[in-house]
């Protein structure tokens, strides 16, 4: 029997087919058996084992992991970190300093740690959740390439969202004086999802829509600001709650919804 492990396939397809393999099972791939069949496969479907990062320990195994590997590794692999405030500042600069590339990042905690929007800056940010932060937040680099912006608190600097070119989706906690005039100049949005804690609140603020219409505008129900679920299926391209606003959204504008009904779970 042939137990040579050499290649039959040329190279670039063989690697094709087995990352395409290993990413129908995205979510578990640390538990593929794809990662077992060679060496050479282990070292096409590794980076995907980073591709997406929680950080919630700087002790975590994981973690780890991840910070003994080389440069050129971190680099090629790591797209999505969300990290809470568990983590030391010196530790988020050293991982942000040598992962260029990425394209989702949110902080769960009270406030940004100023030391690191100088890294978020040079990136090509397009998921960004931060809780607000009026003084080290606008007007800012890392702001123009994202498309996808969660913001908790925000109270002023409402003019900086219109200064946002590519803002197409945006997700505000704890607002409570109704629509924020700002919003009539973002031309670019096509989602403003409003996040309440307490149904009453949130029918409140739905019924001062009706005084203020704006058909971009959803009100969810969430139970805490930030959901590591959620922001991980937006990271794979899976059904997240900016896809469901988009279709709630959609039904609007066909007539299958009210245009008096905001709350997305409807």
């Amino acid at each position: 029997m042939e137990t040579s492990t050499n290649p039959i396939l040329p190279p670039d397809l063989e690697r094709e087919i087995f990352e395409t393999a290993a990413l129908q099972n995205r979510r578990h791939i640390h538990l593929h058996p794809l990662l077992f069949v060679c060496r050479r496969v282990y070292r096409w479907i590794e980076p995907f084992l980073y591709r997406v990062l929680p950080v919630l320990s700087p002790r975590g195994p994981r973690f780890l992991a991840f910070y003994y590997k080389p440069a050129t590794f971190k680099q090629e692999s790591l797209r999505h970190v969300w990290v809470d405030d568990r983590v030391s500042t010196p530790a988020m600069i050293a991982l942000l300093s040598e992962c260029p590339r990425l394209q989702s990042f949110c902080f769960d905690g009270p406030r940004l740690p100023p030391e690191l929007l100088p890294l978020l800056d040079t990136m090509q940010i397009q998921n960004l959740s931060i809780r607000f932060d009026s003084h080290a937040m606008f007007p800012r680099s890392m702001f123009l390439s994202v498309t996808h912006l969660e913001l908790v608190g925000m109270t002023d600097g409402w003019a900086n969202l219109a200064l946002l070119p590519v803002l197409t989706h945006l997700s505000l906690s704890e607002i409570y004086s109704g629509r924020p005039p700002t919003l009539d100049h973002c031309i670019h949005l096509q989602a403003v999802v409003i996040n309440f804690h307490d149904w009453a609140v949130a029918r409140c603020f739905e019924e001062r829509l009706l005084l203020q219409p704006d058909p971009r505008m959803v009100v969810r129900m969430v139970r805490e600001v930030f959901n590591f679920e959620e922001w991980e299926k937006w990271a794979w391209g899976e059904d997240n709650y900016w896809s469901r606003a988009d279709a709630f959204l959609a039904r609007k504008r066909r007539g299958e919804i009210k245009g008096s009904c905001y709350l997305l779970e409807h």
